[in-house]
């Protein structure tokens, strides 16, 4: 299509009607210029479509884990796969563009939204998020990166001005959309609901044409956040190319605009050009016969690559069939478990008889030669009464799984952030209940934002970590618990043992002030680990992996190889996420520790051995320079590290540059 020949031939208000919705969540189509409408719907998590074609399946449309289990897998590969799964829920519904996904920094652990973020590290959550664009857009359906930028709060998040300084927030809140847009090229992109130094992100002319367009190159489409625009004018002036959500009256202000000067009639060509340029890539979705059995093995298969061995004392994980005959699970989260977080990603079309309860998979692998025993233990109102009920129920029993995590979806969700980071009295009194007459205490922890219990008791020996896993995770934990499957997931964000007031959050209600500049997360906790609970990439398995030789080569192309071996010195099949960070010791500018630039899951068989390659280029040895406006490369040495975390590196070497 020409599109120019097309707009030459379109009147004023007919581009203007291409720049909003057109009826629920459908944009105009013009049939007369063979311009197609196309349909949105969110899918974070999946894909529920307001026209209702979601009903039409039979269990309702497919749930799969949040985001932030699914970056727990670490797995480039797996994300793809969940992308394309996505993309099959968009095609069977006619669904031609996915509100997903976000990749916003996890800045604190009390933001509500959290559960749809990957994580507190740029590199993880923009990796991630291509992985998962490109998933959906291979069967092509569009993407729309979201949220742009700097939403890392639901408090005030319609009026609340980000104040962050330009290095900061070009090395760590539009690193992760910079990486996303380079390696997946997502068709669209959603400016956000807050305000960026003051300016509100979808009339930010800084943000959506200097750094997105001019910068980075990026010719998609940039819509709003719903109800995010304030000055229709000024948005579009700024590069905003659609208001989200319909707005009948939007042809009167923009003709308005024109006639008095502050918008051109060239700056709606560009953005009903950009309309038409995305309605003609994402209306022609690859159509498949839709296998509902199949969506669901791939929501289980990814809780299963996901779920974090946390801790394991004693290695009393996976359960011991000759040590364990009476086995208590404690818990309604085991019946009735918490599968997914509120607001606009929620599946509330996806049936509960889909969902798989972790006990119903626990009695099976359980067999005939285990005894098991359940009690919901509390419900909706506290009382010290737990205590008692959990220490009679573990009476004689040689282990005991407790299942936590938050209430109900409402605690971890889209417009509210949360109050605090500890479990509620009535958990805390559960555990130690059973802990009065049980020695072996395993805890599963449903809730994607960081949670921690207080004063937790020794006999605590194990945490299972499983997050918001959607329908399919209840099998996954079986297996993990017995032992039929090996868990390999690692943690995206520290778990802190306590909550500080280091940062300024959620801000005064204008303003919320990023004066912690780079240390977020670890880059933050490496220089306070008594703060520390869990690190950043940490995660236990049945196995042991022991590191060696390590060797790093500059090659003619400024990129940097680094190699080492990977053994699998255990009995048993697993996985290993290695991490790659990398350290300035010495630097004309404030710099962390460390930084991860590059990671891979490597998966091996007992006493097998890798060679693991893991490349660097020079973009991950540079600084943001507000000097000139630019990355620079600081000569010197620099620290390579390979780690199992960020708290426990494995191998060390060093490079000039």
């Amino acid at each position: 299509m020409d599109i120019k020949l097309v707009l030459s031939k379109m009147t004023l208000e007919e581009k203007i009607q291409l720049l909003t919705y057109d009826n629920l969540l459908d944009t105009k189509g013009f049939e007369e210029f063979g311009i197609p409408s196309i349909e949105m719907a969110d899918g974070p998590s999946g894909i529920h479509s307001l026209h209702g074609k979601d009903k039409e399946i039979e269990g309702g449309a497919v749930m799969f884990p949040t985001p932030a289990v699914v970056a727990a897998s670490w797995d480039r590969e797996l994300a793809w796969r969940e992308g394309e799964a996505l993309a099959r829920e968009c095609n069977f519904q006619g669904v031609d563009l996915a509100l997903a996904p976000g990749v916003n920094i996890k800045r604190s652990p009390l933001c509500g939204r959290n559960f749809e973020y990957y994580s507190e590290d740029p590199v993880l959550s923009g990796e991630m998020g291509a992985a998962v664009i490109n998933g959906i857009q291979s069967k092509g359906v569009g993407t729309c990166l979201k949220h742009f930028t700097a939403n890392n709060q639901e408090t005030d998040r319609t009026a609340i001005s980000s104040e962050i300084d330009e290095r900061t927030l070009r090395e760590i809140y539009l690193k992760p959309f910079e990486i996303a847009i380079e390696k997946s090229n997502p068709v669209s992109i959603m400016a956000a609901y807050n305000r960026l130094n003051g300016v509100y992100c979808s009339q930010n002319k800084w943000l959506l044409n200097k750094v997105l367009r001019e910068d980075w190159g990026y010719e998609g489409a940039v819509i709003s956040d719903w109800g995010a625009v304030h000055d229709e004018a000024a948005s579009f002036a700024a590069g905003l190319d659609m208001k989200m959500p319909k707005d009948a009256d939007l042809c009167e202000k923009l003709k308005k605009a024109v006639e008095e000067g502050s918008l051109s009639e060239a700056q709606i060509d560009r953005a009903a050009e950009n309309m038409i340029k995305l309605a003609l890539k994402v209306s022609s979705g690859e159509k498949e016969n839709y296998d509902r059995a199949k969506q669901h093995r791939i929501a289980q298969e990814i809780v299963e690559e996901s779920i974090i061995l946390m801790k394991n004392e004693e290695n009393i994980l996976p359960i011991n069939r000759e040590k364990v005959k009476k086995l208590v699970v404690l818990g309604y989260l085991a019946e009735t478990p918490t599968v997914m977080g509120g607001g606009s990603s929620g599946m509330y079309n996806t049936e509960r008889s889909v969902i798989e309860a972790p006990l119903d998979f626990i009695k099976e692998l359980a067999g005939d030669d285990m005894e098991v025993i359940y009690h919901p233990v509390y419900g909706s109102a506290w009382t010290s009464s737990y205590n008692d009920r959990a220490k009679k129920t573990c009476d004689g029993a040689d282990m005991a799984i407790i299942f936590i995590g938050d209430e109900h979806f409402g605690v971890e969700t889209e417009c509210f952030d949360r109050y605090g980071i500890y479990y509620n009295p009535a958990i805390d009194w559960m555990i130690k209940g059973a802990c009065r007459t049980c020695d072996n205490i395993v805890l599963v922890t449903q809730n994607s934002c960081v949670t921690v219990p207080k004063n937790l008791p020794d006999k605590v020996k194990a945490i299972v970590h499983m997050g918001l896993s959607g329908e399919g995770g209840g099998s996954a934990i079986a297996k993990v618990l017995f032992g039929n499957v090996n868990p390999s997931g690692k943690t995206t964000e520290t778990f802190m043992n306590k909550l500080t007031d280091r940062l300024d959050f959620p801000g005064d209600g204008k303003k919320v002030i990023y004066d912690e500049r780079w240390a977020v997360g670890y880059r933050y906790y490496d220089s306070h680990p008594d703060e520390v609970w869990y690190p950043f990439g940490h995660g236990l398995s049945y196995t042991n992996f022991e590191y060696s030789d390590i060797s790093v080569v500059k090659g003619d192309d400024q990129t940097v190889e680094v190699e080492f071996k990977l053994k699998n010195v255990g009995k048993v099949f697993g996985k290993e996420v290695v991490q790659l960070y990398v350290g300035k010791p010495e630097s004309f500018v404030s710099r962390p520790i460390k930084e991860l630039k590059n990671f891979d899951k490597i998966a091996l068989q007992p006493n097998e051995e890798k060679t693991v390659k893991l490349i660097l280029d020079k973009h991950d040895f540079e600084y943001y320079n507000i000097c000139n406006d630019g990355w620079t490369l600081e000569e010197g040495e620099y620290n390579i590290m390979i780690g199992a975390s960020a708290a426990d590196i494995k191998l060390t070497a060093s490079i000039e540059l």
